[in-house]
């Protein structure tokens, strides 16, 4: 180890772990910001429009959703069941990706 680092390594990671601790429970605890609710799931966000008869969350997920659509890349003719039970050896160096929106 470096001298350098010996000394203030040790209590950088036990702070960074408690800023991590701190702000996970915080998380799940805020469920409104500015009097509007904020959903933790997609589905909660659709019952959310329905309840208050609009469509304003559906517009912000498809508004992400267009924004990260370049990472994303269709394969013509491969459904993705295909593609999870290895029945197309094409995209077998490709890793299936889940994604979770957080909606702040």
């Amino acid at each position: 180890e470096e001298p350098a680092f010996a000394w203030w390594a040790p209590f950088a990671l036990k702070k960074r772990e408690r800023n991590i601790a701190k702000a996970v429970p915080k998380y799940w605890r805020t469920t409104h910001k500015f009097g509007i609710e904020v959903p933790k799931t997609v589905e909660r966000a659709y019952e959310i429009d329905k309840e208050n008869g609009n469509d304003f969350w559906h517009r912000a997920i498809c508004k992400e959703m267009d924004k990260v659509s370049i990472a994303y890349k269709e394969h013509e003719g491969r459904t993705p069941e295909e593609v999870r039970n290895n029945r197309a050896p094409e995209l077998a160096q490709y890793q299936e990706i889940g994604m979770h929106i957080i909606f702040d």
